[in-house]
């Protein structure tokens, strides 16, 4: 009686993906496909030229479609080389498996990146550009990375600033409801 779970012994065994890689991948569709739907509303053209959106929109998009493609698709059998194929097959997976095991801070440390992920999705409109990318990247440099945050802030925030002044110049809209580079005077 054969295990109806294995593949006959005559056809290699076709890996499946996991179950962390198929979250990933449902998670990336979900968080891409807002961005998708957020650039469409800057505009993907404007007095025949590309808007504010239409970057945004494309990478987006093609990131939808990546993912997708992560979800739907096997991974490929890896050949073997008959005993020694084997062999490193196995010390492969044993690799793979200890590799996967992810630890209670390395846990944390994603969870917060996916949670802090979401703050450009909702905050860009209400708050702006500048100020949303010195919480992001502020944040995932502070929590993340272990920098101090006074160090960390008023580096992100003239950057921030030299960005949106950048995108400013070269006709880039980036949203700044409080007209932030008006203020600072530039």
């Amino acid at each position: 009686m054969t295990d109806r779970t294995s593949p006959p012994p005559d056809q290699p065994v076709r890996p499946q993906r996991t179950r962390g890689e198929r979250i990933a991948a449902v998670g990336l569709i979900v968080v891409c496909g807002a961005m998708f739907v957020q650039a469409l509303g800057y505009g993907l053209w404007q007095r025949n030229q590309p808007g504010p959106g239409l970057f945004p929109a494309l990478v987006s998009a093609l990131m939808v479609v990546l993912s997708l493609l992560w979800l739907i698709t096997k991974p490929a059998p890896r050949p073997s080389d008959g005993l020694l194929g084997a062999a490193v097959a196995a010390e492969e997976a044993a690799e793979a498996a200890e590799a996967s095991r992810i630890e209670r801070a390395g846990r944390r440390t994603i969870v917060f990146t996916i949670v802090w992920a979401l703050i450009p999705i909702f905050a860009l409109d209400k708050i702006g550009f500048v100020l949303t990318t010195t919480a992001y990247v502020g944040g995932m440099l502070i929590f993340i990375a272990r920098i101090r945050w006074w160090l960390v802030l008023p580096i992100t925030a003239v950057v921030s600033v030299l960005v949106n002044l950048g995108a400013d110049r070269i006709g880039i809209a980036l949203p700044d409801p409080f007209r932030l580079l008006w203020l600072l005077g530039v």
